[in-house]
Protein backbone atom coordinates (compact mmCIF):
# COMPACT_ATOMS: atom_id res chain seq x y z
CA UNK A 1 0.00 0.00 0.00
CA UNK A 2 1.23 3.38 -1.17
CA UNK A 3 1.36 6.27 1.37
CA UNK A 4 0.41 9.82 0.59
CA UNK A 5 3.38 11.89 1.05
CA UNK A 6 0.33 14.36 2.52
CA UNK A 7 -0.40 12.18 5.10
CA UNK A 8 3.26 11.60 5.89
CA UNK A 9 3.72 15.13 6.45
CA UNK A 10 0.44 16.04 8.69
CA UNK A 11 1.65 13.27 11.04
CA UNK A 12 5.39 14.63 10.72
CA UNK A 13 3.95 17.46 11.73
CA UNK A 14 2.58 16.42 15.05
CA UNK A 15 5.19 14.74 15.78
CA UNK A 16 7.10 17.89 15.92
CA UNK A 17 4.58 20.03 17.90
CA UNK A 18 5.01 16.99 20.70
CA UNK A 19 8.75 16.97 20.39
CA UNK A 20 9.08 20.77 20.89
CA UNK A 21 6.54 20.50 23.79
CA UNK A 22 8.45 18.31 25.33
CA UNK A 23 11.29 20.32 25.08
CA UNK A 24 9.05 23.54 26.18
CA UNK A 25 8.22 21.49 29.39
CA UNK A 26 11.70 20.50 30.52
CA UNK A 27 13.11 24.44 29.48
CA UNK A 28 10.65 25.90 31.65
CA UNK A 29 9.29 23.40 34.14
CA UNK A 30 11.93 23.90 37.39
CA UNK A 31 11.15 28.02 37.27
CA UNK A 32 13.45 28.21 40.19
CA UNK A 33 16.36 27.66 38.48
CA UNK A 34 16.04 30.97 36.68
CA UNK A 35 15.38 33.42 39.78
CA UNK A 36 18.23 34.90 42.44
CA UNK A 37 17.17 33.98 45.58
CA UNK A 38 17.72 35.60 48.48
CA UNK A 39 16.04 34.91 52.38
CA UNK A 40 14.33 36.57 54.59
CA UNK A 41 14.75 34.67 57.65
CA UNK A 42 11.71 34.61 59.78
CA UNK A 43 13.52 32.11 62.34
CA UNK A 44 16.23 32.99 63.89
CA UNK A 45 16.06 35.10 66.02
CA UNK A 46 12.58 36.43 66.57
CA UNK A 47 10.69 33.11 65.85
CA UNK A 48 12.58 31.60 68.62
CA UNK A 49 11.85 34.49 71.16
CA UNK A 50 8.46 34.77 70.05
CA UNK A 51 8.41 38.76 70.24
CA UNK A 52 9.21 41.99 68.27
CA UNK A 53 8.32 40.75 64.76
CA UNK A 54 5.68 37.89 65.43
CA UNK A 55 2.20 39.15 66.56
CA UNK A 56 0.03 37.07 68.37
CA UNK A 57 -4.10 36.77 68.14
CA UNK A 58 -6.17 34.53 71.11
CA UNK A 59 -4.67 33.41 74.57
CA UNK A 60 -1.45 34.10 74.64
CA UNK A 61 -0.59 31.56 77.04
CA UNK A 62 -1.20 28.96 74.30
CA UNK A 63 1.09 30.13 71.84
CA UNK A 64 4.24 27.83 72.86
CA UNK A 65 7.35 29.08 71.20
CA UNK A 66 10.38 26.35 72.50
CA UNK A 67 13.34 25.88 70.44
CA UNK A 68 13.17 26.29 66.78
CA UNK A 69 9.35 25.01 67.26
CA UNK A 70 6.39 27.18 67.62
CA UNK A 71 3.25 25.24 68.34
CA UNK A 72 -0.49 26.33 68.74
CA UNK A 73 -2.60 24.84 71.11
CA UNK A 74 -6.01 25.26 71.18
CA UNK A 75 -8.22 23.87 74.64
CA UNK A 76 -10.80 26.85 74.41
CA UNK A 77 -12.39 26.68 71.13
CA UNK A 78 -10.87 29.45 70.49
CA UNK A 79 -8.80 30.49 66.91
CA UNK A 80 -4.57 30.97 67.51
CA UNK A 81 -2.88 32.90 65.08
CA UNK A 82 0.86 33.98 64.51
CA UNK A 83 1.58 36.39 61.93
CA UNK A 84 4.44 38.91 60.52
CA UNK A 85 4.85 41.17 58.12
CA UNK A 86 7.57 41.23 55.57
CA UNK A 87 8.42 44.46 53.15
CA UNK A 88 8.46 43.28 49.58
CA UNK A 89 10.34 45.55 47.33
CA UNK A 90 11.01 44.59 44.03
CA UNK A 91 10.86 40.43 43.67
CA UNK A 92 8.22 39.18 41.53
CA UNK A 93 7.96 36.11 43.03
CA UNK A 94 8.34 34.75 47.12
CA UNK A 95 8.76 31.40 48.24
CA UNK A 96 7.55 29.95 52.15
CA UNK A 97 9.15 27.06 53.36
CA UNK A 98 8.65 25.73 56.32
CA UNK A 99 7.61 22.11 58.93
CA UNK A 100 4.56 21.52 60.30
CA UNK A 101 2.53 19.11 61.56
CA UNK A 102 -1.04 18.79 63.09
CA UNK A 103 -2.28 16.28 66.14
CA UNK A 104 -5.83 15.96 66.63
CA UNK A 105 -7.26 18.57 64.55
CA UNK A 106 -10.97 18.55 64.06
CA UNK A 107 -13.01 20.76 61.19
CA UNK A 108 -14.76 23.54 62.52
CA UNK A 109 -18.14 24.12 61.49
CA UNK A 110 -17.81 26.13 58.45
CA UNK A 111 -15.32 22.78 56.85
CA UNK A 112 -12.49 25.04 57.12
CA UNK A 113 -9.53 23.19 57.94
CA UNK A 114 -8.12 23.10 61.51
CA UNK A 115 -4.71 24.39 61.02
CA UNK A 116 -3.52 26.53 58.31
CA UNK A 117 -0.61 29.00 57.18
CA UNK A 118 -1.69 31.66 54.90
CA UNK A 119 -0.61 35.37 53.07
CA UNK A 120 -2.08 38.45 52.78
CA UNK A 121 -1.03 40.92 50.22
CA UNK A 122 -0.81 44.47 51.05
CA UNK A 123 -0.34 47.30 48.82
CA UNK A 124 2.59 50.18 49.40
CA UNK A 125 0.01 51.97 51.75
CA UNK A 126 -0.47 48.76 53.89
CA UNK A 127 -3.98 48.19 52.44
CA UNK A 128 -5.68 44.24 52.16
CA UNK A 129 -5.76 43.49 48.34
CA UNK A 130 -5.74 39.82 48.13
CA UNK A 131 -4.95 36.50 50.12
CA UNK A 132 -3.94 32.95 49.66
CA UNK A 133 -4.28 29.77 52.04
CA UNK A 134 -0.65 28.32 51.20
CA UNK A 135 -1.48 25.07 53.38
CA UNK A 136 -4.38 23.29 55.07
CA UNK A 137 -4.00 20.37 57.38
CA UNK A 138 -7.13 18.31 59.26
CA UNK A 139 -6.47 15.41 61.44
CA UNK A 140 -3.21 14.26 62.66
CA UNK A 141 -0.11 14.44 60.29
CA UNK A 142 3.60 13.96 60.85
CA UNK A 143 6.31 16.70 60.71
CA UNK A 144 6.67 17.33 57.09
CA UNK A 145 8.17 19.93 54.82
CA UNK A 146 5.62 22.49 53.35
CA UNK A 147 6.79 24.94 50.58
CA UNK A 148 4.46 27.41 47.71
CA UNK A 149 5.48 29.75 45.76
CA UNK A 150 3.26 32.90 45.14
CA UNK A 151 3.73 35.57 42.55
CA UNK A 152 3.43 39.25 43.44
CA UNK A 153 1.91 42.27 41.65
CA UNK A 154 3.68 45.32 41.26
CA UNK A 155 1.54 47.18 43.39
CA UNK A 156 2.58 44.73 46.73
CA UNK A 157 4.63 46.42 49.24
CA UNK A 158 4.20 43.96 51.79
CA UNK A 159 3.12 40.39 53.10
CA UNK A 160 1.75 39.23 56.48
CA UNK A 161 2.12 35.72 56.62
CA UNK A 162 0.51 33.65 59.75
CA UNK A 163 0.02 30.39 60.80
CA UNK A 164 -3.41 29.57 62.54
CA UNK A 165 -5.12 26.94 64.55
CA UNK A 166 -8.85 27.67 64.05
CA UNK A 167 -11.82 27.00 66.43
CA UNK A 168 -11.18 23.14 66.73
CA UNK A 169 -9.01 21.06 69.07
CA UNK A 170 -5.28 19.64 69.05
CA UNK A 171 -1.81 21.58 68.66
CA UNK A 172 -0.37 22.90 64.91
CA UNK A 173 2.96 22.37 65.45
CA UNK A 174 5.55 24.84 63.17
CA UNK A 175 9.34 24.82 62.51
CA UNK A 176 12.25 26.76 60.69
CA UNK A 177 9.70 29.20 58.57
CA UNK A 178 12.04 30.68 56.03
CA UNK A 179 10.76 33.53 53.01
CA UNK A 180 12.83 33.49 49.66
CA UNK A 181 12.70 36.43 47.89
CA UNK A 182 12.76 35.67 44.01
CA UNK A 183 14.26 38.35 41.50
CA UNK A 184 13.82 36.87 38.10
CA UNK A 185 17.49 36.72 35.76
CA UNK A 186 16.70 39.19 32.77
CA UNK A 187 17.74 35.91 30.33
CA UNK A 188 14.90 34.29 31.52
CA UNK A 189 12.38 36.55 29.72
CA UNK A 190 14.32 36.66 26.73
CA UNK A 191 14.12 32.65 26.87
CA UNK A 192 10.53 32.58 27.20
CA UNK A 193 10.26 35.36 24.71
CA UNK A 194 12.86 33.26 22.02
CA UNK A 195 10.29 29.94 23.13
CA UNK A 196 6.95 32.29 22.04
CA UNK A 197 8.35 33.43 19.19
CA UNK A 198 8.64 30.01 18.04
CA UNK A 199 5.44 28.94 18.82
CA UNK A 200 3.97 31.74 16.82
CA UNK A 201 5.81 30.77 13.84
CA UNK A 202 4.20 27.17 14.76
CA UNK A 203 1.03 28.41 15.05
CA UNK A 204 1.14 30.19 11.32
CA UNK A 205 2.34 27.61 9.61
CA UNK A 206 -0.21 25.16 11.20
CA UNK A 207 -2.87 27.92 9.92
CA UNK A 208 -1.33 28.16 6.30
CA UNK A 209 -1.60 23.82 6.42
CA UNK A 210 -5.28 24.62 7.70
CA UNK A 211 -5.95 26.84 4.62
CA UNK A 212 -4.82 24.05 2.59
CA UNK A 213 -6.57 21.65 4.10
CA UNK A 214 -10.17 22.51 5.42
CA UNK A 215 -12.61 24.96 4.04
CA UNK A 216 -13.22 28.64 5.39
CA UNK A 217 -16.26 27.50 7.15
CA UNK A 218 -14.45 24.97 9.46
CA UNK A 219 -10.94 27.23 9.54
CA UNK A 220 -13.32 29.65 10.80
CA UNK A 221 -14.86 27.70 13.73
CA UNK A 222 -12.37 25.66 14.91
CA UNK A 223 -10.25 29.21 14.88
CA UNK A 224 -12.47 31.10 17.38
CA UNK A 225 -12.77 28.28 19.34
CA UNK A 226 -9.22 27.39 19.33
CA UNK A 227 -8.26 31.15 20.18
CA UNK A 228 -10.63 31.47 23.11
CA UNK A 229 -9.21 27.75 24.77
CA UNK A 230 -5.73 29.38 24.09
CA UNK A 231 -6.81 32.55 25.39
CA UNK A 232 -8.11 31.29 28.52
CA UNK A 233 -4.45 29.26 28.94
CA UNK A 234 -2.61 32.57 28.37
CA UNK A 235 -4.27 34.36 30.29
CA UNK A 236 -2.64 36.04 33.62
CA UNK A 237 -3.25 34.11 37.00
CA UNK A 238 -4.54 37.56 38.52
CA UNK A 239 -7.02 38.46 36.01
CA UNK A 240 -8.39 34.37 35.74
CA UNK A 241 -9.21 34.72 38.95
CA UNK A 242 -11.32 37.92 39.16
CA UNK A 243 -12.82 36.37 35.93
CA UNK A 244 -13.60 32.89 37.97
CA UNK A 245 -14.91 34.44 40.36
CA UNK A 246 -17.35 36.77 38.69
CA UNK A 247 -18.91 33.97 36.26
CA UNK A 248 -19.36 31.83 39.47
CA UNK A 249 -21.64 34.38 41.22
CA UNK A 250 -23.37 33.68 38.48
CA UNK A 251 -23.50 29.86 38.23
CA UNK A 252 -26.37 28.32 40.75
CA UNK A 253 -24.98 26.40 43.70
CA UNK A 254 -26.11 22.81 42.78
CA UNK A 255 -24.02 23.39 39.32
CA UNK A 256 -20.74 24.13 41.61
CA UNK A 257 -21.87 21.59 43.77
CA UNK A 258 -22.21 18.76 40.99
CA UNK A 259 -19.04 20.29 39.25
CA UNK A 260 -16.98 19.69 42.41
CA UNK A 261 -18.47 16.02 43.15
CA UNK A 262 -17.33 15.47 39.48
CA UNK A 263 -13.89 16.41 39.83
CA UNK A 264 -13.70 15.05 43.17
CA UNK A 265 -14.93 11.60 42.15
CA UNK A 266 -13.97 11.22 38.50
CA UNK A 267 -11.36 13.63 38.41
CA UNK A 268 -9.72 12.78 41.53
CA UNK A 269 -9.43 16.71 42.11
CA UNK A 270 -10.10 17.42 45.74
CA UNK A 271 -9.06 20.85 46.39
CA UNK A 272 -9.46 23.66 44.42
CA UNK A 273 -6.97 26.44 44.83
CA UNK A 274 -9.03 30.01 44.62
CA UNK A 275 -12.51 31.28 44.41
CA UNK A 276 -14.25 30.10 41.20
CA UNK A 277 -11.71 27.41 40.14
CA UNK A 278 -14.64 25.47 39.45
CA UNK A 279 -15.70 27.31 36.28
CA UNK A 280 -11.99 27.30 34.77
CA UNK A 281 -12.77 23.41 35.05
CA UNK A 282 -16.06 23.78 33.59
CA UNK A 283 -14.51 26.10 30.89
CA UNK A 284 -11.50 23.18 30.37
CA UNK A 285 -13.93 20.97 29.60
CA UNK A 286 -16.58 22.66 27.43
CA UNK A 287 -13.82 24.42 25.09
CA UNK A 288 -12.60 21.06 24.36
CA UNK A 289 -15.93 19.37 23.75
CA UNK A 290 -16.91 21.84 21.63
CA UNK A 291 -13.66 21.92 19.42
CA UNK A 292 -14.18 17.90 19.59
CA UNK A 293 -17.58 18.44 18.55
CA UNK A 294 -16.48 20.48 15.28
CA UNK A 295 -13.78 17.76 14.46
CA UNK A 296 -15.76 15.20 14.55
CA UNK A 297 -18.50 16.87 12.82
CA UNK A 298 -16.06 17.17 9.45
CA UNK A 299 -14.32 13.59 10.29
CA UNK A 300 -14.52 12.64 7.01
CA UNK A 301 -12.26 15.44 5.73
CA UNK A 302 -9.90 15.49 8.24
CA UNK A 303 -9.66 11.83 9.21
CA UNK A 304 -10.82 10.38 12.19
CA UNK A 305 -7.81 9.18 14.05
CA UNK A 306 -5.93 12.41 13.07
CA UNK A 307 -8.99 14.32 13.99
CA UNK A 308 -8.73 13.22 17.36
CA UNK A 309 -4.43 13.47 17.58
CA UNK A 310 -4.56 16.70 16.60
CA UNK A 311 -7.40 17.60 19.96
CA UNK A 312 -5.21 15.52 22.20
CA UNK A 313 -1.74 17.29 21.02
CA UNK A 314 -3.76 20.87 21.03
CA UNK A 315 -5.16 20.02 24.99
CA UNK A 316 -1.34 19.09 25.54
CA UNK A 317 -0.53 22.42 24.34
CA UNK A 318 -2.85 24.48 26.07
CA UNK A 319 -1.23 22.97 29.07
CA UNK A 320 2.88 23.94 28.10
CA UNK A 321 1.64 26.87 27.09
CA UNK A 322 0.74 28.26 30.47
CA UNK A 323 4.65 28.07 31.34
CA UNK A 324 4.70 31.47 28.85
CA UNK A 325 3.08 32.75 31.66
CA UNK A 326 3.72 34.11 35.12
CA UNK A 327 1.73 32.69 37.60
CA UNK A 328 0.42 30.02 35.40
CA UNK A 329 1.46 26.24 35.60
CA UNK A 330 0.18 23.64 33.68
CA UNK A 331 -1.72 20.68 35.45
CA UNK A 332 -2.26 16.62 34.37
CA UNK A 333 -5.70 16.79 35.89
CA UNK A 334 -6.87 19.79 33.68
CA UNK A 335 -5.23 17.57 30.72
CA UNK A 336 -7.29 14.55 31.89
CA UNK A 337 -10.71 17.06 32.17
CA UNK A 338 -9.53 18.70 28.13
CA UNK A 339 -8.90 15.07 26.70
CA UNK A 340 -12.33 13.55 28.21
CA UNK A 341 -14.10 16.87 26.73
CA UNK A 342 -12.34 16.38 23.05
CA UNK A 343 -13.05 12.83 23.11
CA UNK A 344 -16.91 13.48 24.30
CA UNK A 345 -17.19 16.23 21.67
CA UNK A 346 -15.19 13.87 18.63
CA UNK A 347 -18.04 10.86 19.67
CA UNK A 348 -21.20 13.44 19.52
CA UNK A 349 -19.57 14.84 16.21
CA UNK A 350 -19.62 11.62 14.46
CA UNK A 351 -22.42 10.35 15.41
CA UNK A 352 -24.39 13.79 14.91
CA UNK A 353 -22.51 13.88 11.07
CA UNK A 354 -23.92 9.98 10.17
CA UNK A 355 -27.29 10.73 11.52
CA UNK A 356 -27.50 14.02 9.76
CA UNK A 357 -26.23 12.34 6.77
CA UNK A 358 -29.04 9.24 6.68
CA UNK A 359 -32.15 11.91 7.32
CA UNK A 360 -30.44 13.73 4.71
CA UNK A 361 -29.74 10.89 2.10
CA UNK A 362 -32.19 10.66 -0.81
CA UNK A 363 -35.25 7.67 0.34
CA UNK A 364 -36.24 5.57 -3.24
CA UNK A 365 -40.04 5.52 -3.51
CA UNK A 366 -40.91 2.16 -5.03
CA UNK A 367 -43.28 1.95 -7.53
Amino acid sequence: MKIKKAVVFKWLILLVIVVFSAITLFTLKNTDQFYVQTEQLLVDPFFIQGQKTWERTGSEELVDFRGKQLNLVNQLSTSQTVSQNVAVKTPVSVRLTFEGSSRDVVASEKSWAGASSSVVFRNKAGERIGSKTTTSMVGTNAMNVYADRLVLRDTIGSIDISFRLLASSGTFSVKNPVLSLLVEFPAYKKLKALIGGIWLVVFAGLAFIGLRVLNVQQIVSLLVVGAITLGGALMPESLMSVINEKLAASIPDFVLSATKNVLSNVFGINKLSGSGAEVSKLGHFFAFTLIGLIVGWYWRRVGLLFGIACVLVFALLSEILQLLVEGRTPSSADLLIDISGALLGISIGVLGIIVHNIYKAPRQTVS
